[in-house]
Parts: C-alpha cells; structure tokens; sequence
C-alpha cells in the first residue's frame, strides 16, 4: 500500500506529492523493545539481520567512506564464500579492488567467478530507453547477470552504483523506477544488495525530498537512526531544517488514511519536537516510526546519539518547553537507549482516565 498526498496540500514536497511507501512485512529497520530506558528487548515483528540488509543504501559524504563501508560489506560475504556482484563507475571499482585486495586474493576470487565486476554506465545501456528503464530490458542484462551468480547456489552480494548515476543526470524518476526493479527482482531470488549516493548529490540546497524518496526505497539504511521493532510505518528524514515540515505531512497522511483524524494535530506537535531536537541537538539523521495502538497511535523518533537521551522536565525548567509540550501532549512518553543510537516515543491518544471508561 502506498499512501499519496493530494496535490493540494498545504505542505508538499517541491515538484509533486510526496508518495509514503508502507513496509512490506519485514521491513523495520532497527529494534526498539518495551523495557526500561536501558533495556531494549525485540519486539514481535523484528527483523532478521538478513531481512534488514537485503537493500541497504549508503549516503556517503567522502571516497573513503564508502570504500570501508563497501570492502567491508564484501570482504565478509567473499569470506563466507558467498559471490560478490559489483556494478559501480571504473573510479570506485579501482578503489574497491584495491581496498579488497589487501584482504583477499582478488585475482583468485575473480577467476574463480567470486568476484564480478561491470561498468555501471555499460549495464544501464543495455536497459535504458527513451530516458527510462524498460523492464524486460532489466530482466535480461541485470536480472540473467544475478540468475547466473545466485544458480551456483552460494547466494550473492551485490553492489550497484547505476541509481547514482540516473540521479546525477537529473532522473529522479527513473532512479526510483530502477530501485523498484531491483526490489522486484530481490522478490523473485535471493539476494543482498547495497546502493550508494552521494550525500551532497541527493540533500542539494536544503532540500530533503532526495534522501527521504530514495531512503524509502530500500530497506535499511547503512549507520542510519534507529526506528521501531513493532511499527507500521516508517519514514527516514535528514538533519535539515526543511525536514519537521515533511514529517507533519507525513504524520498528518498517514493518520489520515488509517482514520485517525482526529488524533493529527496532536501528533504533528510532538513530532515536530521530537524532530526539532534530533536536527538542532543530536545533529541527527532520524527516523519517524508509526503503528496504531489500542488507544490511538505510537510514534517514536530515533537518531543516531545515544549519549544525549532526555530527561523529564522540572515544572520549573524554562529550557525544556519542547519537552513540556511532549509531556502535556501525549498519553506517555520514553525512551530507549540502542547501540545504533536512541528512540524516544510517544502514545498518541485518550488519556488513561478517558480510556479505561
């Protein structure tokens, strides 16, 4: 299900609506339990570690942050003897090359069929059209290349740089129509797949709409905020300021389709905050998690520092009216300290005393 905004929305994304893609049963990103603030325990629709990596996606901000997070990656499939796919520009598949080799036998494992490598430009040719990707075109070059790999039954490890590409030939469009076919495809076998952007190729002039489009087409992303273990929904968001005006029209949809009108208002002013602190204070990517919950709804907002959890509010503190307004606003409210940073949540609804009437 995908839920998309009327064109007449007060706020939408520049150039269109903005289309919430649900996820698919397994697609949570990270854990989020119901202990205590410092113990997390999983939740009933957590994901596998390899269910959370089947799509990853990378906005790297140097060469050499990419390079780790991709010989990583691929030196530990190529160790558990799985074959590694990489379709990437000639730059990076020096630079992968390189930095595997001084781990690996690379020539070994690409004369041992362990180890492809293809030119991402020469792979879009054979299935781009008219400035668009052609489906059947896909399946015969991209999708018989990965049916021949996965056949030997050792799984696969794949990398593809052609989405980076279309984006920086300003092709948003058939950028996401190319990640869809790779999720198409990843339905059909079985597979991992890791695709990077530059950070600063998709976050141009303040404006978040790239990183939240792409980072919803996949299925986690690398050294990304944290989101829910239990929830419906979930929407990543970069530290920009433009970001807590898309989260409202994200919240507001969302209640909206799941007939919880009434409760939008609410939920907006929390998020926003909760939003606001992870942009303003933990300089944080984050992510907006929801699920609807016997009295209303839960959201949790997650960003990568977990070294600055919140604390309730004196009545007397004038520094945390962000927090008052949480406080007054929600049901309840906590969080979560994880490895991959902290959650703070909120349950959206009618307050204990009106609920159990």
């Amino acid at each position: 299900m995908s839920i998309i905004l009327p064109t007449d929305s007060a706020e939408t994304l520049a150039g269109g609506p903005i289309v919430c893609h649900t996820l698919h049963t397994g697609t949570v990103r990270a854990i989020r339990g119901r202990g205590s603030d410092d113990t997390v325990t999983s939740g009933a629709h957590q994901l596998s570690a390899c269910d959370a990596d089947r799509h990853r996606v990378a906005f790297y901000r140097s060469e050499s942050e990419l390079t780790d997070v991709a010989v990583g990656t691929f030196h530990d499939a190529l160790r558990r003897g799985e074959p590694v796919l990489v379709i990437a520009t000639a730059e990076h598949r020096r630079a992968l090359r390189a930095g595997l080799s001084e781990l690996v036998d690379t020539e070994s494992a690409t004369a041992a069929g362990q180890l492809t490598m293809q030119d991402a430009r020469e792979v879009l040719s054979g299935f781009m059209v008219n400035g668009c990707p052609d489906a059947a075109r896909f399946e015969a070059t991209v999708g018989d290349l990965v049916r021949r790999i996965v056949r030997r039954g050792h799984g696969l490890s794949a990398f593809g740089e052609m989405v980076a590409l279309l984006w920086d030939d300003g092709m948003p469009h058939a950028t996401l129509a190319v990640e869809q076919l790779w999720n198409d495809l990843q339905e059909r076998h079985s597979f991992t797949l890791l695709c990077a952007y530059p950070a600063q190729l998709v976050m141009t002039d303040g404006d978040p709409s790239g990183y939240i489009d792409i980072g919803s087409a996949h299925s986690s992303i690398v050294c990304g905020p944290p989101s829910a273990a239990d929830a419906e929904v979930v929407r990543h968001f970069p530290a920009l300021t433009g970001s807590p005006r898309l989260v409202r029209v994200f919240i507001r949809t969302t209640l909206q389709e799941w007939g919880l009108a009434h409760l939008v208002d609410d939920a907006m002013l929390v998020a926003t905050e909760l939003a606001t602190n992870a942009i303003r204070h933990a300089r944080s990517d984050f992510a907006v998690s929801l699920a609807r919950s016997r009295h209303g709804v839960r959201l949790a907002v997650g960003d990568t520092r977990s070294d600055m959890a919140p604390s309730r509010p004196a009545d007397d503190d004038t520094d945390g009216r962000g927090l008052h307004l949480i406080a007054a606003t929600a049901r309840e409210w906590g969080h979560h300290r994880l490895d991959s940073g902290k959650l703070v949540w909120a349950e959206i609804g009618a307050p204990p005393e009106v609920a159990e009437r």
